[in-house]
Formats: C-alpha cells, structure tokens, sequence
C-alpha cells in the first residue's frame, strides 16, 4: 500500500571543488511509501529501487537545482508524532 509520512532524511551532494566541494545535509521531508518496503531501521531501507528513497532522491533534487544522480542519501527515518514534545506556557 502506498502511504504518505514524513521522514527524516540524511544525504551527501558530490559536486565540483570549484562549485564549493561536496556536501553532508539533512532534512524532513513528507514522503510516498510502500509499506512492505519499509522495514524499521534496516539497512536494506537504503536500497536505491525502494519508493521512500526514490521519492527522497526526487525530493531534494528539486529542492537544492542539482540532477539526482549528485545525492547520496546516507540515513532515512520516520518522524512519529510521539517523538514531539508540546510546551504548555501558563
């Protein structure tokens, strides 16, 4: 089933020495899914045919103007609503 959740994502950008040197960045992002790719914190969740990494890729060669073959996405996660925490100012 494809979903859509936001994930957390880790990558590497290799460009020129002369266009500033490659780069590590992160970034949240909402992304699509296969929910029978996804398996919780695997490694195989890196593979570059799996949809999350597909659209991830996608994702951040829009964002940044560089072609996809440039990102190496080194680490993705799950963002849960658990994990947000809300401040109550009295």
């Amino acid at each position: 089933m494809l979903k859509n959740h936001k994930f957390h994502v880790k990558f590497h950008i290799y460009t020129l020495p002369s266009e500033g040197g490659s780069i590590d960045m992160e970034e949240d992002y909402v992304l699509a899914y296969r929910t029978e790719e996804w398996e919780p914190e695997n490694p195989n969740n890196l593979k570059l045919a799996k949809t999350h990494i597909q659209a991830a890729t996608g994702a951040i060669a829009k964002d940044l103007g560089v072609r996809r073959s440039m990102i190496m996405i080194t680490d993705i996660y799950k963002i849960h609503n658990s994990n947000i925490i809300d401040e109550i100012h009295e």
